[in-house]
């Protein structure tokens, strides 16, 4: 079984807590061990979330003109990256691609990425947008 369900990285550092709670109350090895298994699931999110937006700011660090990078930056208005780096393959799709391909063979060995297309890169307007595009494609692949 498979259960998927969105939550921020704020939520989730709320959650797992609690979860470590229920888990150090567990009277059966099966239910610690499931709630051990969705916690490291939880944490490991947090932590590619975190990793994927250190990577962000260090390779999109250069067509942003110095203005600072934050998650909620908008791309285009805030940072000052150019519409043809956001149209063009050799930019911003080259820079999440190759980002995504790190990350999968780091975390996920022999898997090949999922391919970020064109018209997903045209729909990101935010920082925050891109960072679930990149998760999204990892939990994919």
């Amino acid at each position: 079984m498979k259960i998927e369900f969105e939550i921020n990285d704020s939520d989730a550092n709320v959650l797992v807590p609690a979860l470590q709670h229920a888990a150090s109350q567990a009277l059966d090895i099966n239910t610690f061990e499931v709630l051990q298994k969705v916690i490291q699931e939880i944490q490991e999110d947090i932590q590619n979330g975190v990793s994927i937006f250190q990577q962000l700011i260090n390779y999109l660090h250069p067509y942003t003109n110095g203005n600072p990078i934050l998650a909620s930056s908008k791309l285009i208005i805030n940072l000052g990256i150019s519409q043809n780096f956001m149209e063009s393959s050799q930019g911003m799709h080259y820079v999440l691609s190759y980002i995504l391909k790190v990350l999968v063979n780091t975390h996920k060995p022999g898997k090949t990425p999922s391919g970020i297309t064109m018209t997903e890169i045209g729909k990101l307007i935010t920082i925050d947008d891109c960072i679930n595009l990149i998760q999204h494609h990892y939990e994919k692949s």
